[in-house]
Order: structure tokens, then sequence, then C-alpha cells
């Protein structure tokens, strides 16, 4: 007979198995349960059915095995932790999408000029959750997120993007966040700055910096080779949003200066 006492239950799980293993006795139908070994933390799956009875029917010989579903059981879990983690992240972005909408259309009145921004900005977090998703929204890495976000402003991305960075990855507040400020900030210069002419160039550092035990990312923006910057009358939308993008991650900043020689960004950003 299979054995199944050692296995500790819940009273009410141990109820509810005990009603269906009993069911199937009677019934003369095949059991199947799952459950988890306390002394392992192995999962089984237990199948069986009676096969011989007495005279009157009761049962005398229950045959039956343990399966390890372990790994089936471990998949299932993530998965069902990936779809709670991706709810939260749907319901965030909807969110703010709605504020961005609403933002973007009080900066203009242009329906074209609308849809131009609004569609950019929501390209700009479709990127960075892409990425999120493909690695089952755990951790980017800075690189990758650089590229999505920087490539469709610039004509030759190795010439006019020069890079110097540690390896640094990214959480998912993170990655929406600076990935909505590095959109802002390239649009800017594909218009006004220096990706608007064919010598400009942005040179970005990135560093990861240990403070008081955490790692602090420590990002520069710096312009070179573009036309002369004024820093503007009227602070627009995109301006707003380069300082409020990251504003889920505690104790991060973003400090825009408009230099004559070329717009720079300074970016704080706990890991």
């Amino acid at each position: 007979m299979l054995g199944i006492s050692s296995v500790p239950f819940t009273p009410r799980t141990a109820w509810q198995r005990f009603l269906k293993l009993r069911s199937a006795m009677t019934q003369d139908q095949e059991y199947d349960g799952t459950f988890r070994v306390a002394s392992t933390g192995r999962w089984l799956l237990g199948r069986g059915r009676v096969h011989e009875r007495d005279a009157k029917g009761k049962p005398t010989v229950f045959l039956g095995i343990n399966i390890d579903v372990t790994e089936e059981q471990g998949a299932t879990q993530r998965t069902r932790l990936l779809l709670r983690e991706l709810n939260h992240r749907v319901k965030n972005t909807l969110a703010m999408l709605q504020s961005l909408a609403r933002q973007t259309l009080r900066q203009t009145s242009d329906p074209h000029e609308f849809m131009t921004a609004f569609a950019g900005r929501l390209q700009a977090i479709s990127e960075a959750h892409g990425l999120l998703s493909d690695h089952e929204w755990g951790e980017i890495r800075l690189s990758a997120l650089l590229a999505k976000q920087l490539a469709p402003h610039v004509r030759d991305y190795e010439k006019q993007i020069e890079i110097h960075k540690d390896e640094i990855l990214l959480g998912p507040d993170q990655a929406v966040g600076l990935g909505l400020v590095l959109h802002e900030l390239a649009t800017n210069a594909a218009k006004y700055g220096s990706l608007s002419v064919s010598g400009g160039r942005v040179v970005l550092t990135a560093r990861s910096v240990d403070e008081d035990g955490r790692r602090v990312l420590h990002m520069t923006w710096t312009e070179v080779g573009g036309p002369p910057v004024e820093e503007p009358t009227r602070r627009g939308f995109g301006s707003i949003l380069i300082e409020r993008s990251l504003d889920k991650v505690m104790g991060s900043s973003v400090k825009v200066e408009y230099l004559p020689a070329g717009l720079t960004a300074i970016v704080r950003l706990p890991l």
C-alpha cells in the first residue's frame, strides 16, 4: 500500500487529501496528489489505485508510485511570481502613461506635436519593459539600456556616443526611470544639442560608487561639438520629466546644467 502518513500536512490539507484518497478507493478511480516532503523540501506527485479487494469489497492492496516533480513546481512558482510582478508593473505603467499623456497634452495644442512627443515617451518605456521582460523582470545591463534609448537618435552610434562605464545592473524601477531620462536627453540633443549636427557627440561616464556600504550609480551626460547652449527661459515638460523620472527610486537625483559648450546632466541613482 502506498505510504503517505509520514508526509506532514496542515490539518486542512491532510483532510482534503484523505477525502480525495477515500473517494478514489470507494469509486475505484485512480488517485493523484502533489505534496511536499518536509525533511528534504522536495515535491512529489503520488499516484495509485486499489489493486485488490476482499470478498466484501474493501480495499486490501493499494499500489502506487511517487514521482519527483520539484523542478515543475519550481517553474510554476516562478511563473506565478513573474505574473504578480508583471501585474504590478502594468498597473504602475498605466498610471505613468496616464500622467505622461496629461502632462504632454498640457505643453502643446498641436495634435501632431503631441503625438510625436507622446509616442516617443511611450516607445522609451516600451524599450525598457522589453529588456526587463527578456530577463524575467530581474536586472538588465546599463549598456543594453543605453543602446536601446540612444540608437534611434543618432546616425552613427559608435562615433556619436562615447561611453566610459563600469559593468552596472539595473532593477525594474531604475531601468524604466533612467530609460525615460535618457530618452528626453537624447531627444533634446537631437533637436537642439550636439546630436543635431554631424560632428556632435555625447560623452557618457557611468561609475558604480560605494557610499556607506551601498552601491550608487554616478552618471554624467556631456554634449560635445554642438551649437552654443543657452539656458531656456521657461522649463518645458521634457525638463521636468528628466528631473522627476527617478522619483520612485529613493535618494536619486538628476541635475541639468546648461553650459555654453554643451548641456550636461548629472545622475545619481542608488542601485
